[in-house]
């Protein structure tokens, strides 16, 4: 088998969803991750309900935004790798401000 990965893996929209899944799939493999959500709390409110504390010990917990481009860099330092979940609803854009210019205009596909 591979050795396991050098630090710990990002999950990007961890709070529910595809996010949170892949957040139980490393944590149940006891692979480290970091679950990087808007509200860490209820994030590990989630996890805390689908695993047990052996398995919570694999989770830590970050706050960050895809909205505020800023958040991002520092809550996926160090990890070895990133999974990007995070959703928004249909029609939901990004605000428009001189130092986005050049972000997308939805943060998935429609």
């Amino acid at each position: 088998p591979p050795p396991p990965p050098a630090g710990p893996i990002a999950v990007i929209g961890a709070s529910r969803g595809t996010g949170l899944q892949c957040v139980l799939y490393l944590a149940k493999r006891k692979l480290p991750c970091r679950a990087v959500a808007r509200d860490p709390a209820a994030c590990e409110k989630a996890v805390s309900a689908a695993l047990s504390p052996a398995l919570q010990q694999y989770v830590t917990y970050v706050r960050a935004d895809v909205t505020k481009p800023k958040t991002l860099s520092p809550a996926v330092r160090g990890c070895a790798g990133a999974i990007f979940a995070a959703t928004a609803p249909a029609g939901w854009r990004l605000p428009f401000a001189s130092d986005l210019e050049d972000t997308p205009p939805h943060v998935d596909f429609e």
